[in-house]
């Protein structure tokens, strides 16, 4: 048996402040939460003592690529820094199930695991080698056979991908009808028509949502996107950096997802490891990232002649932060994730904390962001019953950080403990078993 005594309690079921509270845990389990005067402390039971701490449930990053990059040899780093669930969205099955199975067998030591396996993709420019993460339909009778072969195989989710037309788009759609919950990364399908289709969620503020946001002029054609327009990642910025928030188009996309279920998941820290800033590179956990360079053409901030101006790399990374809090304060659930270890300067589990910063800097609360990587997150993933706040009853994933984080989001960063599945942890053990 184990407690957690001493320490200030922030649930994830409320946006209330944190409140002193003792928390009991036995096997795998929160079996009571109440005030210190409430729990009787067993003199067998494992004490943490919490004093000086706010005790939170795990984190949940909703954005990650476990065996694409150096994803594998890093599931440690995401337990590290308190994220005891992940969202795995794309990569080779054979791979990313069985890593998912592994680890909640006890076979791995890693964070939660719910797994895509491939991208859903239209007809595109880019390759498809043998393993790749996407699968390619060219009609509905393509779509079902994947569809259908996914489920088979237990996936958790399904992503759709860039180049899916909106018309197959919305077939893949009809096709899964709910069976999972689904996600997208759109490109050659709008934000706008991808959420009236019935996607649960949107991925990637800075890509996703481009061409319902930027001036027409500076939109792709219907057959655009990544792998089919050239210097892909720094036109996007350009066409951020000189977008009209104000526009009807942005107005009709704010109230789509405001009327809408759809929740959107920005990865705001994707901007900031060079496709806007490269910001990213002072992070604390820098020093674990493991990814070769990228190829500088593919950076707005490192495109040669091309780079854009501080000017416009100010304007962009503005305006992205400006939406984010304007569809925040719409009423559209923000779920925190980082894309890592995928893109340059996303590293396990640190870059979920330069998330919930950006996050504040756009406007919304700490508490808020707080609930959006836990219990909301949890609620996405169909997991709400199990996970997502602490509760008697709920799984044992909690996190203790030194100091208040509702205060200072900063706080996420100084954990103490991370117990998952009721396995307590500290940082600097699980630090050491890092490959």
């Amino acid at each position: 048996m184990l407690v957690i005594a001493g320490g200030q309690l922030f649930d994830g079921a409320s946006l209330n402040p944190p409140r002193p509270a003792t928390v009991l845990v036995e096997g795998n389990q929160i079996a009571a939460v109440g005030l210190p005067s409430e729990i009787p402390v067993p003199d067998s039971a494992r004490i943490i003592d919490a004093t000086g701490c706010t005790v939170l449930p795990g984190f949940i990053d909703m954005h990650v690529h476990i065996t694409l990059g150096a994803g594998q040899g890093n599931l440690s780093l995401w337990l590290a820094n308190g994220v005891t669930t992940v969202r795995d969205l794309g990569g080779d099955p054979d791979k990313s199930l069985a890593v998912r199975d592994e680890i909640a067998a006890g076979k791995r030591v890693g964070p939660r695991t719910f797994a895509v396996g491939p991208w859903l993709q239209g007809e595109s420019a880019q390759t498809t080698p043998p393993g790749s993460p996407m699968w390619v339909s060219h009609d509905a009778r393509d779509a079902r056979r994947d569809v259908e072969t996914l489920l088979a195989r237990g996936v958790d989710g399904l992503k759709l991908y860039t180049m899916l037309p909106p018309k197959l788009f919305a077939e893949v759609l009809k096709i899964v009808d709910g069976r999972v919950w689904t996600t997208a990364h759109v490109a050659r399908t709008t934000a706008q028509e991808a959420i009236s289709a019935g996607v649960e969620c949107i991925e990637h503020l800075y890509a996703s949502l481009y061409q319902d946001v930027v001036r027409p002029e500076d939109r792709h054609g219907p057959n655009g996107g990544p792998g089919a327009t050239p210097d892909y990642w720094r036109w996007l910025a350009h066409g951020w950096a000189h977008a009209d928030l104000k526009s009807d188009s942005v107005q009709r996309l704010v109230e789509l997802f405001a009327s809408s279920a759809a929740s959107l998941s920005p990865t705001m820290v994707m901007m900031t490891g060079g496709w806007v800033t490269n910001e990213a590179a002072d992070d604390p956990g820098s020093g674990f990232e493991r990814r070769p360079a990228r190829n500088a053409s593919t950076s707005a901030v490192d495109s040669g002649a091309n780079a854009l101006s501080e000017e416009d790399m100010g304007r962009a990374r503005l305006a992205q932060l400006e939406l984010l809090g304007v569809l925040y304060g719409a009423g559209c659930t923000i779920l925190p994730g980082t894309d890592s270890p995928a893109v340059p300067l996303q590293v396990p589990g640190f870059s979920l904390h330069r998330e919930f910063a950006l996050h504040a800097e756009a406007g919304i609360p700490n508490a808020a962001i707080l609930q959006s990587a836990t219990r909301n997150a949890a609620q996405k993933l169909r997991r709400g019953a199990q996970l997502g706040t602490i509760e008697a009853g709920k799984l044992a994933d909690i996190v203790i950080v030194n100091g208040d984080p509702v205060a200072d989001i900063r706080a996420t960063r100084a954990v103490r403990y991370v117990i998952k599945d009721g396995v307590v942890f500290t940082p600097a053990e699980l630090l050491r078993e890092v490959q």
